[in-house]
């Protein structure tokens, strides 16, 4: 049961970092495409100067994230299955213990037929 937990909760880690690469993105997309007043008083030279860099920059940024949302898909279709096998672990040992005690269950009703007959006879 500790193992379930864990694992659902680097599946809650794992959602909130997705949501932040997400806002990330907006953040940079955001910056990119809002112009600063303080550019306004510059030549346009420089304006376009920096506007380059600001777009080679956010190209860069956009290109991490993407990969890093990919490496985290990776990581999150390796936890499903990490979680499908700990349910399918913990399910078989439930058939086990279900199956000892249906066993036992049917053990002790033969014996107390066994000796009900008994004093029947």
């Amino acid at each position: 049961m500790h193992l379930t937990h864990e694992l659902h909760l680097i599946r809650a880690h794992h959602l909130h970092y997705s949501s932040l690469l997400d806002d990330f993105t907006k953040h940079i997309e955001f910056i990119k495409n809002t112009s600063n007043p303080a550019m306004d008083n510059l030549p346009l030279e420089e304006r376009e100067f920096s506007k380059r860099i600001m777009d080679r920059e956010a190209a860069n940024l956009s290109t991490e994230i993407k990969r890093l949302g990919t490496e985290l898909y990776m990581q999150e279709r390796r936890l499903k299955n990490v979680i499908g096998l700990v349910f399918s672990s913990v399910n078989i040992t439930d058939s086990k213990y279900m199956r000892e005690m249906t066993e036992a269950a049917v053990r002790d009703s033969a014996a107390v037929s066994f000796h009900l007959s008994y004093f029947v006879l």
